[in-house]
């Protein structure tokens, strides 16, 4: 293929046959714009601001917390349309705001976008803006690395959520976490704990994870994946809350010493030794499930990027 020069605001890519033979039929012509746009003024630091790419769509989320008063505070929320050539605002839409602020957002199917306050959950037609659901949970949330809603015909849907955080257990291991299947009925606004287990896991920075709004009715099949900061990857599955998978048992035979200054480097998964030398994966992981219809992962190591299905890696891990 052709690479033409990349300007500032402007990187134009033609593509080629791979013989080098033009044809103009067939040649096409792609446009990597850099457009930037003045969307409001709040009153809000910049770590209560959070930015969310709505689905198949050319419009995104963005949700703040601010203080209104003294005594009041809000989270405000607000949907920005870009024009089909992407470069102006469309339109833009209100949506209702709650007073907790939000920790997190998440789009899920059934166009619904979920707000996870510090003990509140928040459900809104992302398409709409209207919210159609607010409940108090009482509950310290903390991080939820999956959720998705349960839909039935009698519109008696209960949203399941993956609660993960560390053990209170002093005697427990860093490198083990606790994970809580929470079961919400939005009808009756009840919830209990369908599941608790501990896993194999030494981080909690995500750096990817499947997108839930693109599950089918019946979940057949389907798996939520997630990769850490560490190199670790956890498959949970999403028909069965007592199942999941995750490499951080085995990855510790993958690690090999990172040169001083290495752009990705890792904490090595706690050792006997308490050595303090930092260490990387051979392998990274680079997505948690996004390519072919998230069947599919992404490894970068020194010299290859290498695509294995899911089912591939964990068969090939077991094995060893």
């Amino acid at each position: 293929g052709k690479v033409a020069k990349v300007s500032e605001a402007n990187a134009p890519i033609a593509g080629g046959d791979d013989n080098g033979e033009e044809n103009e039929d067939e040649e096409y012509e792609e446009q990597l714009r850099l457009k930037s746009f003045q969307l409001d003024t709040v009153k809000s630091s910049l770590e209560d601001i959070r930015f969310m790419p709505l689905p198949n769509s050319r419009d995104f989320l963005v949700c703040w917390h601010e203080h209104v008063s003294v005594l009041e505070s809000r989270t405000g929320l607000c949907k920005y349309s870009l024009t089909p050539d992407m470069q102006t605002l469309a339109c833009i839409r209100e949506f209702m705001t709650v007073k907790q602020k939000l920790n997190a957002l998440k789009c899920i199917n059934d166009k619904k976008l979920i707000g996870f306050g510090d003990t509140s959950v928040h459900i809104w037609c992302y398409e709409s803006g209207f919210i159609l659901h607010t409940v108090d949970l009482k509950l310290e949330l903390g991080l939820i690395v999956c959720c998705f809603l349960h839909i039935e015909e009698n519109n008696d849907n209960t949203l399941m959520m993956w609660q993960m955080h560390q053990s209170e257990d002093p005697a427990s291991s860093c490198n083990r976490k606790v994970v809580k299947v929470i079961a919400l009925n939005l009808y009756k606004a009840t919830w209990y704990i369908a599941q608790s287990y501990d896993i194999a896991l030494a981080s909690l920075s995500i750096t990817s994870e499947s997108q839930q709004w693109a599950l089918d009715d019946n979940h057949a099949g389907h798996r939520h994946c997630l990769t850490f900061d560490s190199g670790e990857l956890l498959t949970l599955s999403l028909n069965d809350p007592t199942v999941c998978w995750t490499n951080h048992p085995r990855l510790e035979k993958d690690l090999q010493r990172a040169d001083k200054g290495s752009l990705h480097i890792y904490s090595r998964l706690r050792s006997n030794d308490g050595g303090i030398d930092l260490y990387r994966p051979r392998e990274r992981i680079l997505n948690g499930g996004h390519w072919n219809g998230g069947r599919d992962l992404v490894f970068l190591s020194d010299q290859l990027l290498t695509v294995k299905t899911i089912d591939e890696y964990m068969q090939e891990e077991s094995r060893r």
